[in-house]
C-alpha cells in the first residue's frame, strides 16, 4: 500500500484494559503530527469514554457493541489497526473493507487466530509496549517515527483546581490479586508520609474498603471513584504511588512524579514511560510471572522505606 491519502480515515481498535488504552493513546500521538489531515476513529469499551474527553486528536469514538460495530460499516476506512491482538478485536475487520488491516505478527499477538484477519503484520523490535505499538502504527501508515511521546491528554485550564493543600495519591487496589497493596503496607506508608507533613489521598476500589479497614486516616480514602473523578484527582496530585494499574499509567501519561511498584509484571515492558519516576521491584525469584493470583503477596513485600527515600530524592 503506497500513496496514502493525507486525509485518510484511520480506525484504532483498543478495547481494554484502562492502562492498555492509555499506552495506545501515547503511541498514537504521532499520527496527527505526521498526517495532520487524517481523521482518527477509536473503538473501545464505553466505560473508557470519559478518558477521551481530554484527548483532542481522536475525532470520533465508537463503543464496542453491536450498534457501534454496525456504525463503523458506514465509514470508508483506509487503514484499520487492531492494537489489542485478540479474536474479539479482529474478527470484524474484514467486514470494514479497508485496504489495510494491520496488527502484530505471531510472536507478539496475544491470540494466534487474530493474525488471520490482518493483511499487514508487524514484528516489533522494541522492549516497551508503547514503543511496540508505535512501531505498528508507523508501519501501518508508512510514516516515520519522530521519537516524540508527549502526553495524549489536553486539559482545560478550568479543570486544574489548585488544591488547598498539596497531596499525593496512593493506589492500593488492582484487578490482579498479585498487584494489590495490603493493609500493613498502606498503613505504614501513610503514617511515614504524614510524619513529614505530606498528605496522601488513597484511591480505593469498592471491594477494597473492608480489606483496608485497619488503615488509619480513613478520612483520606476516596472510595469507588469513577474514571472522570479519579482522573481529576490524579491530575491535581503532586505524585502518585502504586502498582501496575490503569490509574498509574494515567499519572505517567500526565507526566506526574510516579513511584511504581512491580512484581507480577515487568517494568521493562509495562513500566512508566517517558516521565519522572522511580521503579521498585520485589525480590521474588519469579518476578515478571504475569500471574493474576499467587500464594505470595510479592508487591507488598517491597519495602516502604525504599519508596519514602526515593520520594525525598525526587523532591
Amino acid at each position: 500500500m503506497s500513496g496514502l491519502r493525507q486525509d485518510c480515515n484511520v480506525l484504532i481498535v483498543k478495547l481494554s484494559a484502562l492502562g492498555d488504552v492509555v499506552h495506545a493513546l501515547v503511541a498514537s500521538t504521532v499520527i496527527k503530527r505526521r498526517l495532520p489531515c487524517a481523521r482518527i476513529f477509536w473503538l473501545t469499551r464505553e466505560e473508557y469514554f470519559p478518558l477521551f474527553e481530554h484527548v483532542d486528536f481522536v475525532d470520533e469514538l465508537f463503543p464496542y457493541s453491536l450498534k457501534g460495530l454496525l456504525s463503523l460499516r458506514n465509514i470508508r476506512f483506509d487503514v484499520v489497526f487492531d492494537l489489542q491482538g485478540l479474536l474479539k478485536s479482529s474478527w470484524f475487520l474484514p467486514l470494514l473493507k479497508a485496504p489495510r488491516r494491520a496488527g502484530f505478527s505471531l510472536p507478539e499477538v496475544r491470540e494466534k487466530g487474530a493474525v488471520l484477519f490482518y493483511n499487514y503484520r508487524v514484528t516489533p523490535s522494541k522492549p516497551h509496549v508503547i514503543e511496540k505499538l508505535r512501531q505498528l502504527v508507523c508501519g501501518g501508515l508508512e510514516i516515520e517515527d519522530d521519537g516524540l511521546y508527549p502526553s495524549p491528554f489536553r486539559v482545560d485550564e478550568g479543570f486544574c483546581r489548585k488544591p488547598a493543600e498539596p497531596y499525593g495519591v496512593l493506589l492500593p487496589s488492582a484487578a490482579w490479586e498479585t498487584k494489590v497493596l495490603d493493609e500493613r503496607w498502606v498503613a505504614e506508608f501513610i503514617r511515614k508520609m504524614r510524619k513529614v507533613g505530606v498528605k496522601v489521598l488513597v484511591l480505593v476500589g469498592k471491594g477494597d474498603y473492608l480489606r483496608l479497614r485497619g488503615v488509619p486516616y480513613r478520612e483520606d480514602f476516596l472510595v469507588g471513584l469513577g474514571l472522570k473523578e479519579a482522573f481529576s484527582v490524579i491530575y491535581n496530585a503532586d505524585f502518585v504511588v502504586g502498582p501496575d494499574t490503569g490509574f498509574l499509567h494515567i499519572a505517567s501519561a500526565l507526566k506526574k512524579r510516579v513511584f511504581a511498584l512491580y512484581c507480577p509484571t515487568a517494568p521493562e515492558r509495562n513500566g512508566p514511560f517517558n516521565t519522572e519516576c522511580a521503579v521498585f521491584t520485589c525480590e521474588c525469584p519469579e518476578r515478571g510471572c504475569f500471574r493474576r493470583r499467587c500464594v505470595k503477596n510479592c508487591t507488598s513485600s517491597i519495602p516502604v522505606d525504599s519508596v519514602v527515600e526515593a520520594f525525598y530524592s525526587l523532591a
